[in-house]
């Protein structure tokens, strides 16, 4: 499998290794040739949040731009999600997202920041075309990402928004559990895949240890 990536390779391992396994309960053969391999691993994600400085520039973009990059970094919505925002799923208190991940509904609290932006709006689709028509997942994020490289943000995406968003609740002393219940995950190990401990924290949490010895002078 040369030229595949590690992810490729996992992927295709793992599909081989549930049929052999299969293939030995059903008694189709006799023992899983599989057994013995060495399990292969994907790579580690690695949280790719964006500057504060970048979000504070996407969320110049123009209409309708603005209100997905807006939805993306203060509600941690994804793509899909944006898509199927409503007018009317927005309040001064809440934000209902009524088909996340796995067509779960979940409701996340409004920044004064995105009620500001759509209070005044029309009901109906927050981000759409021209013609007033609701955009799809796979537009927005494509569309988004060649907007975002007009405004200069090469590495930014709306994806890495919903990364910025989960990083910097952390930064802001939120706990690792309510920003897990923030972006709808089921595990907290899916949450730490989008969270970044900066220098900066870790730094920090070290130097609060109290001193229980007696100084080096003295």
């Amino acid at each position: 499998m040369a030229g595949c990536s590690r992810w490729t390779i996992a992927g295709y391992s793992n599909h081989f290794r549930g049929f052999y396994a299969w293939a030995d309960h059903a008694g189709y053969l006799d023992g899983d040739p599989t057994a013995a391999m060495d399990r292969i691993r994907p790579p580690q994600w690695l949280p790719r949040p964006c500057t504060r400085i970048e979000v504070g520039i996407a969320l110049t973009a123009p209409a309708p731009w603005r209100t997905a990059f807006a939805l993306a970094y203060y509600a941690g919505m994804r793509c899909k999600e944006i898509a199927a925002a409503k007018r009317e799923h927005i309040t001064a208190e809440s934000t209902w997202i009524p088909d996340g991940k796995g067509g779960n509904p979940a409701v996340v609290p409004t920044h004064a920041f995105l009620w500001d932006l759509v209070r005044d709006r029309p009901a109906g689709p927050l981000v759409a075309s021209v013609r007033g028509e609701a955009l799809t997942a796979n537009w927005l994020s494509r569309g988004g990402s060649r907007v975002l490289r007009r405004l200069g943000l090469k590495r930014v995406t709306a994806h890495r928004l919903r990364h910025s968003f989960a990083t910097h609740l952390l930064e802001e002393g939120a706990d690792l559990r309510v920003v897990q219940e923030l972006l709808r995950h089921a595990s907290v190990a899916t949450t730490q895949v989008y969270t970044q401990v900066t220098d900066a924290r870790k730094r920090a949490a070290v130097a609060a240890l109290p001193w229980l010895g007696a100084p080096a002078s003295l």
